[in-house]
């Protein structure tokens, strides 16, 4: 499955209600980045946590490359706008506002960092795939 922005809205909206999110296919997959076990074990706390943990730890690399300072700034509030509006729930307006930026410019920097969130996501899955089905360990020990 392809970590696409509008599966990373989903999995952000319901990533803090473990029901919906042992519902989620996207959270489905990342819970076995770290745990090698049978697909049809049950979905249990230890995975809820770990997805939340990883998906944590994605947030947070949004703005760590710095390549110039224009890009350091909008990564900044790319990571606020994800981080303040689709973790913790704030009104758009409120985050803009706060922010400093306008409700389309708002709008424009949520695409930009789902879109950045998907690739890592997306990134880990495939490389998941392909190194044999364990992630690098030290990967979700340095995730909040």
């Amino acid at each position: 499955m392809e970590a696409t922005p509008s599966l990373v809205k989903r999995l952000l909206r319901n990533l803090y209600h473990p029901v919906a999110l042992r519902r989620d296919h996207l959270a489905g997959n990342i819970r076995f980045l770290r745990r090698q076990a049978p697909v049809t074990r049950p979905f249990d706390e230890t995975d809820v946590r770990l997805v939340q943990r990883f998906i944590l730890w994605c947030v947070t690399l949004l703005d760590a490359e710095t390549h110039t300072l224009r890009g350091a700034i909008a990564r900044k509030r790319q990571r606020a706008i994800i981080e303040q509006y689709d973790i913790a729930g704030r009104p758009r307006d409120g985050v803009a506002s706060d922010l400093g930026i306008s409700l389309r410019q708002f709008y424009r920097e949520r695409q930009v960092a789902l879109q950045r969130l998907a690739d890592q996501i997306g990134d880990a899955l495939v490389a998941n795939r392909t190194i044999g089905g364990q992630a690098e360990p030290a990967l979700f020990d340095r995730a909040g």
